[in-house]
């Protein structure tokens, strides 16, 4: 028999974000796997190690080991005597059989793509935000940059990220890349590497994203000679358009100095209009709930709009947000 001890406060964060990392998986996910010093979650696709500190391998269920999480005090031992795992904080003394299930297969470092701030993953939060549940999240590391595509129901949304070495590429599912999100926000860095999955570290933690190989590169629009157009206005005429219609398509055009939208849904039909810029010209069918989510999150006052071909492109004055809608003709 051997004990362990661990903070109070960083057991619960480890905790919090392997439960976030389990989300609502299947039952045969719902487990949390204490590794050599490691502990782990997965949702069968996404998966994260934290270093813990705690020799030897046992498997206890994710859903008990939260709730003795989220009310420890001080400290928490853990005792391990064979398959029996004894925790104890705060008054509380829990004790567990470690459970038979599949360990999480380990991340493999195998192609350095770059560091990053937290601007990856608000990236990857900013393309996967409007998305649903089919919908894939695509990343390419090419020409020195990252580049994170989502794209659903006509609209596509684009984050560029400078600083990538080499060149690797990946198609990741909709729930998992969430769930990443989700338990990392809030972290500062992150080392980006690819090989069969997606890796990534950010301080104590690991984690993997399971990958479906994409065959080709991405081409980022041509914004050159695009016009600005103030967001708030377009905002305002998609929040109106929303409340009173719902989630729906709606033409947007800006035309003459005038920025105007029309909609409809079953007998109502919808006209709004706002002043723009003479040099504004863009005619296109947009989805209110999705369009609206994403151009919220182009963070600059103005958004510099071009149509090219048969897509109108809206970007921030940077060229590292894009959101990219069918041109209506």
């Amino acid at each position: 028999m051997y004990t362990k001890e661990i903070e109070a406060g960083k057991f619960k964060e480890i905790m919090k974000i392997l439960r976030t990392v389990i989300g609502r998986s299947e039952d045969i996910f719902r487990h949390v796997f204490f590794i050599n010093g490691r502990a782990a979650a997965t949702d069968g696709c996404l998966r994260v190690f934290a270093r813990v500190g705690i020799p030897g391998r046992f498997v206890v269920p994710s859903d008990v080991i939260w709730a003795l999480a989220k009310h420890s005090q001080g400290k928490v031992w853990i005792s391990i005597r064979g398959r029996m795992v004894e925790f104890r904080t705060g008054g509380m003394d829990l004790i567990l059989e470690s459970q038979q299930a599949a360990v999480p297969r380990p991340c493999k470092f195998e192609k350095r793509i770059g560091a990053f701030g937290g601007e990856f993953i608000r990236a990857v939060d900013f393309v996967s935000r409007p998305l649903e549940e089919d919908d894939p999240v695509e990343l390419y590391a090419q020409n020195g940059k990252i580049i994170l595509l989502g794209r659903s129901g006509g609209i596509s949304a684009i984050y560029v990220l400078e600083g990538a070495e080499g060149e690797w590429s990946g198609s990741f599912p909709y729930q998992s890349t969430r769930r990443l999100v989700k338990a990392f926000l809030k972290k500062k860095s992150f080392e980006v590497w690819g090989g069969e999955d997606l890796c990534v570290k950010s301080e104590d933690f690991e984690m993997a994203l399971c990958r479906e190989e994409l065959s080709s590169g991405i081409r980022l629009p041509d914004t050159y000679g695009c016009k600005l157009l103030d967001k708030s206005k377009l905002m305002r005429l998609m929040e109106k358009a929303y409340d009173v219609l719902g989630n729906v398509d709606v033409l947007v055009e800006a035309s003459s100095g005038k920025l105007r939208l029309y909609g409809k849904k079953g007998r109502v039909r919808l006209r709004l209009e706002e002043t723009c810029s003479d040099e504004v010209s863009f005619r296109s069918c947009v989805p209110t709930k999705k369009f609206r989510s994403f151009i919220s999150m182009i963070s600059s006052r103005n958004v510099c709009v071009r149509t090219e071909g048969n897509v109108t492109v809206f970007t921030d004055r940077r060229g590292v947000r894009y959101v990219i809608t069918k041109a209506a003709l």
